[in-house]
């Protein structure tokens, strides 16, 4: 008996480099064992940031904060880190997917929170550190 038949897709490099740069950065222990929690996004001057979806695993030390846009343009929004973070120090951001990083201040990240500017469908997966 066959059930379904499908004609063979050539195999897609770039999209097989993405999901294995995903699984290898999901190997952290904050994904694994940490706790999830959804963040709020809020406008940063436009209604955009209502594409924007934000989370953060946290677990001991190690803080992991995901941002995804959802939508097809850009989008920006602001989320505040208050309950994550403090005031009193810079931290290092680094985008293990896109392979950049940021150094942002604790009180722009705690007060009006930390801007993210992202293009349609694009993502930020941050390991959130203290800056030494």
């Amino acid at each position: 008996m066959l059930l379904s038949r499908t004609m063979e897709e050539p195999h897609d490099e770039e999209v097989k480099a993405l999901y294995e740069k995903v699984l290898s950065i999901t190997l952290s222990g904050a994904f694994r064992r940490g706790k999830w929690r959804l963040l709020n996004v809020l406008s940063a001057s436009d209604e955009s940031f209502t594409n924007l979806v934000a989370y953060r695993w946290k677990w001991n030390d190690q803080l992991k904060l995901v941002v995804v846009n959802l939508g097809s343009g850009y989008a920006q929004g602001r989320i505040s880190l208050s309950q994550e973070l403090t005031s009193d120090f810079d931290y290092i951001l680094i985008d293990e997917l896109n392979d950049n990083h940021y150094v942002r201040s604790g009180t722009d990240m705690t007060g009006p929170g930390l801007l993210v500017v992202l293009e349609g469908f694009h993502a930020h997966v941050l390991d959130v550190k203290l800056l030494s």
